[in-house]
């Protein structure tokens, strides 16, 4: 138990982003006022912190009972929602650059990929990513292969849908599930809607971070 209190501390302290809220959702409307980076140390050691947790309940539970509950918790990989598309437009929500953010139709892309897949599923993939990819450095949308690097995102960038490049399936609904949570309670976690819409969907995208939070 004091393995999975130690591993639940260490993720929570990696999340704290000080007085930033969860689901921070900024204007694009002037440069610099966009989504930026988040901090890297804080979503690699969210990642890392998640997948201490399901290590630390799997040794816990017993290896081989431990290792069939793991099983039966992140069995979801090949489920259709999961590996279906149709949502990566959220990538837009990860605009650095000023008016790139995300319109109307691709604010709401975060809801569709986070309502199509378990949380079991957003926590595979975010465990997996923490293994093969705990250290990754940020990229922007359209050229991210892994959830941390998604979340973590580009310094300089524009929006950018998310793509399958470099056999990440990062267009993947669970993919971009993970990336926005990730980035939601990652510190410096910021999501950019075009001014526009921007009073239509700040509430909409907060809404649908700290539902999976």
């Amino acid at each position: 138990m004091k393995a999975i209190t130690d591993a639940a501390n260490k993720a929570a302290k990696a999340a704290s982003g000080g007085d930033t809220s969860i689901g921070n959702v900024v204007s694009d409307a002037a440069a610099g006022a966009a989504a930026g980076a988040a901090d890297a140390s804080s979503v690699q050691g969210i990642a890392k912190g998640m997948k201490a947790i399901v290590d630390a309940a799997e040794a816990t539970a017993g290896k081989a009972a431990g290792s069939k509950e793991k099983k039966e918790l992140l069995k979801a990989a090949s489920d259709g929602n999961a590996t279906g598309t149709g949502n990566e437009d959220a990538g837009h929500l990860f605009s650095r650059a000023a008016d790139q953010g995300a319109n109307n139709a691709q604010a709401q892309k975060a809801a569709g990929a986070i309502n199509a897949v378990s949380g079991e599923q957003i926590l595979k993939e975010i465990v997996d990513a923490a293994e093969k990819s705990g250290a990754a450095g940020g990229q922007q949308a359209d050229q991210a292969n892994n959830p941390i690097s998604a979340a973590i995102g580009a310094a300089q960038g524009n929006g950018g849908a998310f793509t399958a490049a470099g056999g990440g399936g990062m267009n993947q609904n669970s993919k971009v599930a993970a990336a926005i949570v990730l980035r939601g309670m990652a510190k410096n976690g910021k999501f950019a809607v075009a001014n526009a819409a921007h009073a239509n969907h700040k509430d909409g995208v907060k809404s649908a971070v700290e539902g999976d939070c």
